[in-house]
């Protein structure tokens, strides 16, 4: 997804559920690569700025932000990293322009059991406040950013608490008196929504999702009215040489990325992988020809009008068509190639 959605190496990348920081990891050598490709050089200037000023990301688990808070810090060892924009707090409570501290300034770390310790009161402000940071350090600033990629939290919305369900009603009340927002909506089609708050118009969105997403009747609000009517839909990306894109998973799962501009007569590609990258470099190689419009025999194409998906209750039927439309085709053409040189041998003899 990273090099799938950076081309410009100043955009500025936000994670809102940014676990341990893969993809604002990904992000960082994706620009230090394009930095390399225009300069020939990369700098502790070309770094500070990546880490101080272009990536920013937030979790709710301190474990993950800690993590998150190494990962980056340890990208390009060669330069001294004092702080990175990785902040501990639940996002839904965020808005663009707000400051919070920044994880790996906090002076020591605490243990949340559950996320009904972060739900009553905004008792994940409260703690965090108490929290000491540097006398000299204000935290940093989530403005609204170019590009977001995330893989949030698939949990299903019966699974969270009640009292914060409540709070997610009133933050996104918008959304759930238009009809959008919908009661048995995974917690993901929720941060497709606090995405859009944080997307600059133009920017895009990188998104990891379960491949229900393209089916679910909780979601047709989200995919068709929401997304069709505000996004363009630029690439959707399953796989069927494995079920999943993340680790330690047994959720199928597909790539999405949208593009924050009214659609007209927009095209969608749908791109099937038939074989899984298994490095880094094949990674690159894989989005570089999808980008260009290339053929390859690692994925292939279909592409369909964003008019027709938005007319379409179950997405997920492009992508079991194009697989049983290339099953049907590859048996008809054996069968006419064997019914041609039946017909030819007969003819001889």
């Amino acid at each position: 997804m990273a090099n799938l959605t950076i081309d410009d190496p100043d955009i500025k990348v936000t994670d809102l559920a940014c676990g341990s920081a893969g993809l604002l990891v990904a992000a960082y050598r994706r620009k230090e690569y394009l930095i390399k490709q225009n300069k020939k050089s990369f700098t502790k200037d070309d770094h500070r700025k990546i880490i101080k000023e272009d990536l920013f990301g937030i979790d709710i688990m301190p474990f993950a932000t800690n993590i998150a808070s190494c990962n980056l810090g340890l990208q390009s060892p060669q330069f001294l990293t004092d702080s990175v924009n990785i902040g501990l707090w639940d996002s839904i409570d965020l808005q663009p322009g707000d400051t919070i501290p920044e994880f790996a300034k906090l002076h020591f770390l605490f243990r949340s059991k559950t996320m009904d310790a972060w739900i009553e009161d905004n008792t994940e402000r409260r703690i965090i406040s108490n929290l000491k940071v540097g006398p000299d350090y204000k935290g940093f600033t989530l403005e609204k950013t170019d590009l977001l990629l995330m893989n949030p939290p698939f949990t299903r919305h019966e699974r969270l608490p009640v009292p914060y369900k409540a709070r997610l009603r009133q933050r996104f009340r918008k959304y759930v008196e238009s009809g959008v927002y919908n009661e048995q909506m995974g917690l993901h089609g929720i941060f497709i929504l606090l995405g859009d708050l944080f997307l600059k118009k133009g920017g895009r969105m990188g998104l990891v999702l379960p491949a229900s997403t393209l089916a679910r009747r909780s979601f047709d609000a989200l995919r068709r009215r929401f997304i069709c009517e505000n996004y363009c839909i630029e690439l959707i990306i399953y796989n069927t040489s494995r079920l999943n894109f993340s680790e330690s998973t047994l959720w199928r799962e597909i790539l999405l990325i949208l593009r924050k501009e009214k659609p007209k007569d927009f095209i969608t590609k749908v791109c099937r992988l038939t074989r899984f990258p298994d490095s880094v470099k094949e990674t690159n190689e894989i989005a570089s020809l999808i980008k260009n419009n290339q053929k390859s025999d690692k994925f292939e194409i279909l592409q369909i009008s964003q008019d027709l998906l938005k007319s379409m209750k179950d997405w997920s039927s492009i992508t079991i068509v194009s697989d049983l439309f290339k099953k049907i085709y590859d048996k008809m053409f054996y069968t006419l190639y064997l019914n041609y040189n039946i017909w030819l041998y007969l003819m001889l003899f």
